[in-house]
């Protein structure tokens, strides 16, 4: 269904449009989760390290996927929300053009470059490396269906349906613990089924949203004229996508360099690792929705106008979301180390990844404003900032981790150095919410008359 969120009770019309999305993230993180607990279990908690190595560069195809998802999804609720429903067929042939090429070749580069990346940069342990470079360049396919589905979803969102995505990950969630089970526990195909189960379900993902978009929404079925991409499209887009996708990639890279200090303190730093990134998606969930949700709201709102309403979805979204912060941050907190046994991690690499959950847990309210801010921040355009935001982040954590290993802390660097990034980061985004410059980056002028564009019932 379409969510016209110009109008109604903000907490109400951000909730309702959080929940669907909450659901299908945590659909997207159980079946990441099932992937960890399957192969730490049937195979060896060894060949669980060894596929948590590759994953900040497959968070890095992840961001461009986002990224480009979240500009699409930008530039059509400001249409929407304006009333240009003219201009969302054409921008959505362009995001599509644009997000296949970019997938495509980000499968041909990750395949081609997987020894190198993993041996040569992240200097992955011996006893790691086969796996881990069998699990990148398998997963790797999956790229292309990623980039696609991200995009479908940025257009599902921009036009306020957020339940399609809890559709799209189901089929995703229940493909992959079914081909998990029976390439590796059945099969004993290890870590390449693992693999090779994940990129199926992002193909299954793609095609489910691709016909949930032809189906519900007929009017973005393009006609013959319309299948070449309009330039002035692809340069919105671009402009809106490029520094969310810088943004999300700089995060990336920041953990890609972060995940080749942890290889250095060895096995067991890389297991209490893999465990503990898992288990911190799960806290993350209300937030990251809520920052989504809170994107698309102002993006309608600004569109239409009404600054006013925009600033009371932000503070209803701050509010809503410190309050789930702080009741999953004490909730994870004190079973974390119960929680991260499940990964089959023991001794060592469970204290590991049970100090470093720990500290997650403590910073997730700071976490949280700093998401949210920088949600209402792009969803009125401004996008610069966040980027700004995220490299210092990204600078500050990496220094520090850096420096820190060099003295008695070794290992703990790696958590130790995040409160002050994101302590920093986080005052950067609200100091420039709190600017008000970010009510003046309005993309699009309303249309006088509003054109309804609904699904055809």
């Amino acid at each position: 269904m379409v969510r016209n969120m110009t109008q109604g009770r903000e907490c109400r019309q951000l909730l309702l449009f959080a929940l669907p999305m909450m659901g299908a993230q945590l659909l997207q993180v159980a079946y990441s989760i099932a992937d960890a607990v399957i192969v730490g279990n049937f195979v060896s908690a060894q060949a669980l390290g060894a596929v948590s190595v590759p994953g900040p560069i497959l968070w890095i195809a992840s961001s461009m996927a986002s990224g480009m998802g979240a500009g699409t999804n930008i530039m059509i609720a400001q249409y929407f929300g304006a009333g240009r429903h003219d201009d969302i067929r054409s921008s959505v042939i362009s995001s599509v053009w644009l997000g296949g090429t970019a997938g495509l070749t980000a499968t041909l580069l990750c395949t081609l470059s997987a020894p190198l990346l993993l041996q040569g940069f992240l200097q992955t342990p011996p006893e790691m490396l086969s796996d881990a470079t069998i699990y990148l360049t398998i997963y790797s396919i999956g790229f292309f269906f990623q980039m696609l589905y991200h995009i479908f979803y940025g257009i599902t969102r921009a036009l306020g349906d957020s339940q399609a995505a809890l559709l799209f990950l189901l089929i995703a969630a229940i493909l992959n613990v079914v081909l998990d089970l029976f390439f590796v526990a059945g099969l004993g195909m290890g870590v390449a089924g693992a693999a090779l189960a994940s990129a199926v379900s992002q193909a299954g993902s793609a095609l489910a949203a691709l016909i949930y978009l032809l189906r519900k929404f007929p009017k973005l079925r393009p006609s013959s004229q319309d299948w070449k991409p309009r330039r002035e499209k692809l340069a919105l887009v671009l402009r809106l996508s490029g520094p969310v996708t810088l943004q999300m990639t700089l995060q990336a890279a920041g953990f890609l360099l972060l995940q080749r200090l942890v290889n250095s303190f060895g096995p067991a730093s890389i297991e209490g690792f893999a465990a503990m990134g898992k288990t911190e998606e799960l806290i993350h969930i209300p937030v990251n929705c809520m920052s989504s949700a809170l994107a698309s709201f102002v993006g309608q709102n600004v569109g239409a106008g009404q600054i006013k309403r925009a600033r009371k979805g932000c503070r209803a979204a701050l509010i809503m979301t410190l309050g789930a912060a702080l009741v999953l941050g004490a909730g994870m907190f004190i079973f974390s180390r119960h929680i991260l046994g499940f990964y089959n991690i023991t001794a060592d690499a469970l204290l590991r990844g049970t100090e470093h959950l720990n500290v997650m847990c403590i910073l997730l309210p700071v976490f949280s404003v700093q998401q949210i801010i920088n949600g209402a921040l792009q969803g009125a355009g401004d996008v610069q900032v966040p980027v700004i935001s995220s490299f210092t982040d990204l600078v500050l954590r990496l220094a520090g981790a850096k420096l820190l290993s060099l003295t008695a802390l070794s290992f703990r660097s790696i958590y130790l150095s995040s409160p002050p990034a994101w302590i920093i980061a986080c005052l950067i985004s609200v100091i420039r919410y709190r600017q008000g410059t970010w009510t003046e980056r309005r993309l699009i002028e309303s249309d006088k008359e509003t054109v309804r564009f609904s699904r055809r019932r």
